[in-house]
């Protein structure tokens, strides 16, 4: 195939990637939802889409989507790289099942764990706090996935070494296989947060109180709320538009994971490469 093929392919793939982004952020300056070629759009972009939307209430929920997607991703990161360390330097009756196991779990659909996960946090009272909203997160298994295969890689003979020397098993996980794995716990983190920063459904069901809502949530019920009347609901005078208010809304919910990647993507690659296992 020409080189010049490939380069055109590529280029149409990047083109159909960037058509949806484009649109969101063309729509969210429209006071009317209407398709038409960007060049036009330019003279009929108007700021009201983003002026119109509760900036105090939207700092409150993405304080609180910082704190729990930001605590959930460090316990669960540091709960993988645990597990992780078990299954590739240890050798225990049972060890590839449990871990298979771990696989299996990804495949089962996360709205299957509602009720059980609904039930433990209620009985154990923390319905709706943080730690309800966090407590389900700490278990990741495609992080244990990855933090297996990449400190398999690592040489077991530097833990053989620090045992000698009177380390203990965790300083070893401390000292030598936590200053080797950046780029693993940098992939962990983000993957983590992601997971934690859509959660809608579960957010939705066990924070009932509004000073807590994630930013998710919060942006979810303020759609919501603006053809029922409400505080923010849409007039006839309003000189905004609906779609318009759902595509700032979707950048808006965008940007935060959006920067935390572009600011380590370097780290994010590197780990994904070599916990992958490929060289």
């Amino acid at each position: 195939m020409s080189r010049w093929v490939i380069i055109l392919l590529l280029m149409l793939v990047v083109m159909w990637a960037l058509i949806p982004p484009l649109l969101t952020l063309q729509t969210s300056f429209m006071t009317a939802y209407v398709f038409i070629n960007p060049l036009r759009a330019i003279s009929r972009m108007s700021l009201a889409n983003w002026r119109y939307m509760p900036y105090r209430l939207i700092l409150k929920w993405i304080r609180n989507s910082l704190f729990v997607c930001g605590i959930s991703s460090l316990l669960a990161t540091f709960t993988c790289m645990l597990a992780g360390f078990g299954f590739a330097k240890y050798n225990f009756r049972g060890k590839n099942v449990i871990f298979w196991l771990f696989l299996v779990s990804m495949m089962v659909p996360i709205t299957v764990l509602f009720l059980p996960r609904f039930l433990i946090v209620r009985n154990l009272g923390m319905f709706d706090s943080f730690a309800g909203m966090i407590a389900p997160m700490l278990i990741y298994p495609a992080g244990v996935f990855f933090a297996r295969q990449y400190i398999s890689r690592i040489s077991g003979e530097l833990a053989e070494a620090a045992r000698i020397d009177g380390a203990s098993e965790f300083q070893i996980f401390r000292h030598i296989i936590i200053p080797l794995t950046h780029p693993l716990l940098a992939i962990l983190i983000l993957f983590t947060f992601m997971n934690t920063w859509h959660q809608f459904m579960w957010q939705f069901l066990v924070a009932r109180n509004a000073e807590i809502q994630t930013l998710m949530v919060g942006l979810g019920s303020f759609l919501r709320g603006l053809g029922t009347g409400g505080e923010f609901a849409i007039t006839g005078t309003s000189p905004v538009s609906l779609e318009g208010l759902q595509a700032t809304a979707s950048i808006i919910l965008a940007l935060p994971p959006m920067l935390i990647f572009i600011l380590g993507q370097r780290y994010f690659l590197t780990g994904l490469i070599m916990g992958g296992g490929y060289e």
